[in-house]
C-alpha cells in the first residue's frame, strides 16, 4: 500500500515538474509558448523582415525557462545573413527579361531589346529584333548575356500557344541578330519564357510557360553548336514559369503563381545541376511579397558585382493566357520594373537557422509535446508561399543562398 501511494506521489511529482502547459501564442507569426516548472518549450514561427518564415522549436531549461520571450528571442533570433533584402526598383522599358554582365543591365520587351548602364539609365535600344529572322516570331521571353551576347528565347506566341520556338543570339553591343538555333521537336517542348546561359556545365538552360506537361521539363542544348542535350523533368514543378537564371551550379525560376487580383505573391525557386543525377528537386527561394504592386513576376538575373538579385516585374495590366487584356482600377498603361535586392551572405549555420530543416530532440517531439502536437506547427524553415496561391509542397532550401565564393549543396537530378 505505501509503495503505491509512493508510486502515485512520485508520478504527481513527475507530472508537475516535466509536463509543459500552453501559456500563450504571439502575434508575431504564431509563435507559441509551453512552460514546466523545469524547462520552457518555445515553438518559434515568427516572420522576418525579409518575408522569410523563422521557425523552430526550442527547449530552455531551468532557470533559463523563466526569462521573458522577448530575451529569448534575442539568443535565438538570426542575424539576416542568407537572406534577401529589397535595396531599390527601377521602372524600364520591357515588360519580360532581364540579365547583367560587365556592370550593364540588359533588358527584353516582347519585341525589343535595351540597354542600361549601372544608374539604370537607357543607352540603346533595338526596336526591331526580328528583321533577320526567316521563322516568322514575335516573341522575345527571360534572357541572359554572356560574354558580349544576348541569349533570348524566341517564338511565335499568340493567345498561350506558341510556334517557331528558337534560341537567338545578338551583339551585346550592337543588339543585332548573330545566329539562332532552332528546338529540337524531340524534346516535346511547347513554349519557350526563358533561356540562362550555365557556362560551368558548357550548355544553356530554356524552360516553358505551358501549362502542359512541357512546363514540367528544363530543356539543355550545347553552348558552342546549340545541339539539344536532352531534358530534365522538375519534381514538384512549379506552374507558369516565367524566367530563368543560373549562379553557382543552381537554376533560379521565377513562377507566375500569384494573384494580381487578390494581391497575392509570386515565388522564386529553385534546383540544383547535376547531370549525373535523376530527379531535380525544386525549392522555394523565396515569397515575392514586397513589389510595389502584385502584378506578373517575370525574368531573373544575378548582378555579380555587388552580388544582387534582379526580379523584373510587371503591374497595372490584367493577364490572361499571357496575354494583356485591359488594366486592373487605376492604371492606363503597365508599368515596368526591375527590383533590386541585396543578397546578405552569412556562415551556413546561421542561414541553416533560417532556411534550413532544423534537428529536434526527438523524446520532446514525440513524447513530451504528444498532446499538444495539434497546436506544433512542424518545425521547418522556409520562405513560406501562401497555400491559396501554390498547391504543391515545396520543401525549404537547405542550402545559402547564391553567392560568387561558395559552392551549392547536392541535390537530385533527372537527364531525360
Amino acid at each position: 500500500m505505501k509503495k503505491r501511494k509512493f508510486i502515485i506521489s512520485l508520478i504527481a511529482v513527475l507530472l508537475i515538474l516535466f509536463v509543459p502547459i500552453p501559456i500563450g501564442q504571439y502575434k508575431d507569426g504564431g509563435t507559441k509558448d509551453y512552460l514546466s516548472f523545469t524547462y520552457r518549450i518555445v515553438a518559434w514561427n515568427r516572420l522576418l523582415e525579409d518575408g522569410s518564415i523563422f521557425q523552430k522549436t526550442s527547449v530552455y531549461w531551468f532557470p533559463e525557462n523563466y526569462k521573458d520571450i522577448g530575451s529569448l528571442w534575442e539568443s535565438e533570433k538570426p542575424d539576416m545573413e542568407g537572406s534577401y533584402i529589397l535595396n531599390s526598383s527601377h521602372e524600364v522599358d520591357g515588360r519580360q527579361g532581364i540579365a547583367w554582365e560587365a556592370g550593364l543591365y540588359y533588358v527584353s520587351g516582347s519585341t525589343t531589346l535595351s540597354v542600361y548602364d549601372a544608374d539604370w539609365q537607357l543607352i540603346k535600344s533595338q526596336d526591331d529584333p526580328f528583321a533577320a529572322f526567316t521563322a516568322e516570331v514575335n516573341h522575345i521571353g527571360d534572357i541572359d548575356v554572356y560574354e558580349g551576347e544576348i541569349y533570348a528565347g524566341v517564338e511565335l506566341f499568340l493567345d498561350g500557344e506558341a510556334s517557331n520556338i528558337q534560341a537567338a543570339v545578338y551583339d551585346a553591343q550592337t543588339l543585332e541578330l548573330k545566329r539562332t538555333y532552332m528546338f529540337d521537336k524531340r524534346s516535346g517542348q511547347t513554349e519557350v519564357s526563358g533561356i540562362a546561359v550555365d557556362p560551368d556545365h558548357g550548355c544553356i538552360w530554356m524552360c516553358s510557360w505551358a501549362e502542359d506537361d512541357s512546363g514540367s521539363f528544363l530543356y539543355r542544348y550545347d553552348l558552342e553548336d546549340g545541339d539539344y542535350l536532352g531534358k530534365v523533368r522538375m519534381e514538384n514543378a512549379p506552374k507558369l514559369i516565367q524566367g530563368i537564371a543560373y549562379l553557382d551550379g543552381y537554376i533560379y525560376i521565377t513562377s507566375d503563381d500569384g494573384d494580381a487580383g487578390e494581391d497575392a505573391p509570386d515565388h522564386v525557386y529553385k534546383c540544383q545541376v547535376d547531370t549525373g543525377l535523376e530527379v531535380y528537386e525544386v525549392v522555394l527561394e523565396r515569397t515575392v511579397y514586397d513589389v510595389i504592386r502584385q502584378g506578373e513576376i517575370e525574368g531573373i538575373s544575378f548582378d555579380k558585382d555587388k552580388n544582387q538579385m534582379l526580379i523584373s516585374y510587371n503591374r497595372g495590366a490584367i493577364i490572361v493566357k499571357g496575354m494583356p487584356k485591359g488594366f486592373y482600377i487605376g492604371y492606363d498603361s503597365e508599368i515596368h520594373e526591375v527590383f533590386v535586392y541585396d543578397i546578405i551572405i552569412g556562415s551556413n549555420d546561421r542561414i541553416t537557422k533560417v532556411r534550413g530543416s532544423l534537428p529536434r530532440t526527438l523524446f520532446f517531439e514525440n513524447v513530451i509535446l504528444l498532446p499538444y502536437r495539434p497546436f506544433i506547427r512542424t518545425a521547418r524553415a522556409s520562405n513560406t508561399a501562401p497555400a491559396k496561391t501554390n498547391q504543391n509542397a515545396y520543401p525549404a532550401s537547405t542550402a545559402t543562398t547564391p553567392s560568387l565564393a561558395t559552392r551549392p549543396r547536392t541535390m537530385r537530378i533527372s537527364a531525360i
